[in-house]
């Protein structure tokens, strides 16, 4: 899938390498980003986001270099962005090892091909998850009510819970 929406909605999914992760091939940083139609905009792209992240003096500038990292030829600045991060930082947004069990995310990843590797594969969970917090935010579990907003949630579909339920022995 390849192409770039009219109506310039984005959904991003990071699934986030090591800091030095150029130096371990089972573990990289990969990008891919999806227009508001789901299609997958210029190629999912895997390597280490280090230098890039360190070059980038606004999160602006951070977003456009991972369109072009992708091929995109298009623009973020035209519309909203949503990011969905695979990581143990304190900021991530989801985490594709819950969402991987959920029957709607199942659901949505069906038209995609078998991308390049494991971790461009979590990146379109991820960006499968940010599309659904822009457009179906009641699929997701939303943050306890004593959760502050500046500590950040883990975004899981809630079905993803209701097969944890079911199954005692998951972890």
């Amino acid at each position: 899938m390849a192409g770039a929406d009219q109506t310039r909605e984005w959904s991003i999914g990071w699934d986030v390498g090591g800091w030095n992760c150029d130096k371990n091939q089972n573990s990289r940083d990969a990008i891919v980003i999806l227009d508001a139609n789901h299609e997958i905009v210029g190629a999912p792209w895997r390597g280490n986001l280090r230098e890039c992240i360190n070059s980038c003096s606004t999160s602006i500038e951070w977003i456009a270099a991972l369109f072009d990292l992708c091929g995109s030829g298009v623009s973020p600045e035209s519309g909203p962005v949503i990011l969905a991060i695979d990581t143990p930082l304190g900021f991530s947004e989801a985490y594709p090892s819950a969402c991987k069990r959920s029957e709607t995310i199942q659901a949505l990843r069906q038209p995609y091909p078998v991308l390049s590797h494991a971790d461009c594969e979590d990146a379109l969970t991820c960006a499968l998850v940010a599309s659904l917090f822009a457009e179906k935010r009641g699929a997701l579990k939303p943050p306890e009510a004593d959760v502050s907003p500046s500590e950040g949630w883990i975004w899981v579909p809630r079905d993803a819970f209701a097969q944890d339920a079911a199954s005692p022995d998951c972890t």
